[in-house]
């Protein structure tokens, strides 16, 4: 059971929330792509990268171009996957992988 705002809901919002594609419900997807394409695109491929892709790619040369603006608003563990997937750069230490795991 679900309450929200005053409203009661057996449904989980939450799930049809994410189905529909919304991420972010402070942002104004269309007047921040029309007045600021650059952030939009950021910010986008930083929604990907947090919530899952659900079909679509991430934009290589936006990764590469502004990786030091998306790195620290990414989760730690995805930002070293992504790196390695980039430039092979291999973690020397991340807390939650046991010696060994990232040799494939």
């Amino acid at each position: 059971m679900l309450v929200y705002a005053g409203f009661t809901s057996s449904c989980n919002l939450a799930s049809k929330v994410v189905k529909l594609g919304m991420y972010s419900w402070s942002v104004d997807e269309e007047k921040l792509k029309r007045e600021n394409p650059k952030e939009y695109k950021i910010w986008r491929e930083v929604q990907l990268i947090n919530y899952g892709l659900r079909g679509e790619k991430l934009d290589r040369k936006i990764l590469l171009k502004n990786w030091g603006e998306i790195k620290p608003q990414i989760d730690p563990l995805k930002a070293a996957v992504i790196e390695y997937w980039l430039w092979d750069i291999i973690p020397q230490s991340l807390p939650n992988y046991k010696n060994g795991s990232w040799n494939w």
